[in-house]
């Protein structure tokens, strides 16, 4: 098992490439929170632990901690990132 971090940052559509998005807008969703992200990786059946006083380093000045997901060691975070960033997706669509 490795443990993988996840920062909201990652999933944020209103953020630039520069400033943290990993995913493409289409996949993003307007700033995520960490139980949002929490809520998305057990959806998925990923073992995470949310960590609310970290900040990510590109965007200090907003703090919205992370997510760490425990993982079987052959996952790639990219993979990962994809079917989180579809899992918060479905989520902010189901309840609108």
């Amino acid at each position: 098992m490795k443990t993988i971090v996840l920062w909201p940052e990652y999933f944020d559509c209103s953020l630039s490439r520069r400033l943290g998005r990993r995913m493409p807008k289409d996949l993003c969703v307007s700033r995520p929170s960490i139980t949002e992200l929490v809520e998305a990786c057990r959806h998925i059946g990923v073992e995470c632990i949310a960590d609310e006083i970290k900040r990510y380093p590109r965007t200090w000045y907003m703090s919205r901690g992370a997510v760490l997901a425990k993982v079987e060691d052959g996952v790639k975070k990219t993979a990962l990132m994809r079917e989180i960033a579809k899992a918060l997706r479905t989520a902010r669509e189901s309840r609108q």
